[in-house]
């Protein structure tokens, strides 16, 4: 009987991240994203961009490469792994303990992302992210998806299907 309550209450909460809902197309600030039209855009000062559902959310932050004096390898739009690496450093993020490394994908026109899971704790709740880097023709895209961490697990494939639909400018 437990076992079935537990399987019955993932796929529940697997549902509502996915959604039965039609999916909906989220254009701000040079980042197009298709999420489901349960996620709700909300003001925040500390991102560009922040669309949230009831369990998890997505925010964007842009930056300049000019600002990272030194660094040639944003050129490379083909490895944005060295500079989600770079972000990881930079933040000490950690996955279980452990250093983290970013991983080149594509998404679903082509264009090419890195990814990596990291934790954090946020106002006293361990929270895992999945940071999604891009280069656009002119800026840096770094943008998160995070939910608790105890629902990570149910959340991981539904992020990076959605982040495969992300176009930057």
């Amino acid at each position: 009987m437990k076992k079935f309550l537990s399987l019955l209450l993932c796929i529940i909460f697997g549902l509502s991240l996915a959604g039965c809902s039609d999916s909906k197309e989220f254009k701000k600030e040079g980042v197009t994203i298709t999420l489901n039209s349960s996620w709700k855009e909300v003001e925040t000062p500390y991102a560009k961009v922040l669309y949230q559902t009831s369990k998890a959310a997505f925010m964007v932050n842009k930056e300049n490469p000019s600002d990272f004096v030194g660094y040639t390898f944003f050129k490379d739009k083909e490895h944005p792994s060295k500079y989600g690496d770079l972000v990881l450093t930079a933040n000490n993020a950690k996955l279980d303990g452990k250093s983290v490394s970013s991983t080149d994908e594509k998404t679903n026109n082509g264009d090419y992302f890195a990814y990596a899971s990291y934790d954090n704790v946020v106002n006293g709740i361990a929270c895992r992210y999945l940071l999604v880097v891009m280069y656009g023709k002119e800026d840096l895209y770094c943008m998160n998806f995070y939910c608790a961490k105890s629902d990570f697990e149910f959340s991981y494939d539904t992020f990076l299907s959605y982040a495969k639909t992300i176009v930057v400018e």
